[in-house]
């Protein structure tokens, strides 16, 4: 195992250069920030390349006996592992000074440069925590390692990757773990038993379901919520009224009058959260109540703070929050964080149709532990929605024809 010291003015560039002449595989062992000439600050990774993860393939080049397979597989596991233990600590290390940074950033705002180093340990966080998991993985039979790499492959998360696997390891037989076939059909039946979903609205005789819909800009949240109120009022003929709090963009209040307009529904422009209950009680007859609210930023906590005065004190309102399956998951992790406040309900994930890889959806049903209520497909009105299921979800992360079942 080729290992080599690389120095740089910050973790970013030293991470460029390891790529740049190791590879993306190359292993992360040990970093230190180091103090030169004229106090000036930089930075010293030491690196190996990753030769090992690819060792069966230049095994097979060398025609080796069994036996002394065997004994290679043997030694690189054993070499892999003790070049893991400082990434350990480092870890440790490194999240704690990664939380740190984020307290002093929410503390000072303003603070640019701050934010930039914490994206830059957040890189190497990530990039520390797959040399681990990649590590750990090789104890797995060689179909349980191939599942681990195609959930890494949709976007999973390298812990939570890991963790199914590893239960996966646990709950079978040695006979399901060796063939390739049962165990993928049985991390599909572990990941559904796991991930929760929400059940279709159901509409009572005497009040009305309300639905407020928050999230970023750009989701798909008005749209959504226009097939929501054609499901229920062109198809199960109930009474829907829609209610908008979006009083930013004029455009987007059009675009809901519109749908409106064309469905032959009420609707309620309302500027406080005042006007907002006086116009659920007066429609109190209604099956359905969906309320719009802006696309907020999730950098902007005035903003997210604005929104949360709507429905902190609302119990019985659903807040769901509507979140793209092509916005990527660290960005994802952001805005469920900052969103966090407002209190969620449940999740939405849209443009399904517009991405193939379906990780960042069960990271964010892992970390928020919400149910999942729809998915939706595309922009027609009202078929590109469906009920979000578990088993749907599984086969869209391992490969099966999610889109018909």
């Amino acid at each position: 195992m080729k290992v080599k010291k690389f120095t740089a003015s910050t973790i970013k560039e030293a991470l460029a250069q390891i790529r740049n002449e190791m590879g993306e595989n190359a292993l992360i062992i040990s970093t230190r920030e180091m103090t030169g000439t004229l106090g000036r600050k930089y930075v010293e990774v030491m690196a190996a390349a990753n030769d090992l993860i690819s060792s069966p393939r230049s095994v097979r080049e060398q025609s080796l006996t069994p036996q002394n397979l065997e004994e290679q597989v043997i030694k690189n596991r054993v070499l892999l592992s003790e070049s893991v233990k400082p990434l350990k600590q480092e870890l440790f290390q490194i999240r704690s000074l990664v939380d740190e940074m984020r307290r002093r950033q929410e503390e000072s705002p303003g603070l640019e440069p701050l934010r930039e180093e914490v994206r830059d340990l957040k890189r190497l966080f990530h990039a520390l925590t797959r040399q681990v998991a990649i590590a750990d993985a090789l104890d797995f039979s060689a179909p349980l390692r191939d599942l681990y790499r195609d959930l890494l492959s949709t976007d999973v998360e390298e812990s939570l990757a890991y963790k199914l696997i590893e239960m996966l390891d646990s709950r079978i037989e040695t006979a399901e773990k060796n063939d390739s076939v049962k165990a993928r059909a049985r991390l599909r039946e572990l990941i559904a038993s796991l991930v929760e979903t929400a059940r279709p609205v159901a509409l009572n005789h005497g009040r009305p379901v309300v639905m407020a819909f928050i999230g970023p800009t750009g989701v798909g949240k008005t749209t959504t919520i226009a097939k929501l109120a054609a499901r229920c009022s062109l198809q199960a003929r109930r009474k829907v009224c829609l209610v908008t709090i979006d009083t930013y963009r004029i455009a987007a209040v059009e675009q809901l009058k519109t749908y409106a307009r064309i469905m032959d529904l009420p609707i309620f422009v309302c500027y406080s959260a005042g006007e907002m209950r006086e116009a659920i009680k007066e429609n109190s007859d209604s099956a359905l109540v969906l309320i719009d609210t802006a696309g907020r930023s999730q950098a902007d906590d005035e903003q997210v703070n604005d929104l949360k005065g709507y429905f902190a004190d609302a119990p019985d309102i659903e807040v769901v929050l509507v979140l793209s399956a092509t916005t990527k998951n660290s960005d994802l992790r952001d805005i469920t964080q900052r969103f966090a406040p407002v209190g969620a309900d449940k999740l939405i994930f849209t443009k399904l149709d517009e991405t193939t890889t379906f990780g960042p959806i069960i990271n964010e049903a892992f970390y928020t532990q919400l149910p999942i209520a729809y998915f939706t497909t595309g922009q027609n009105v009202p078929d590109d929605i469906e009920t979000a299921t578990s088993a749907k979800l599984a086969g869209m992360l391992l490969g099966s024809d999610w889109a018909g079942s």
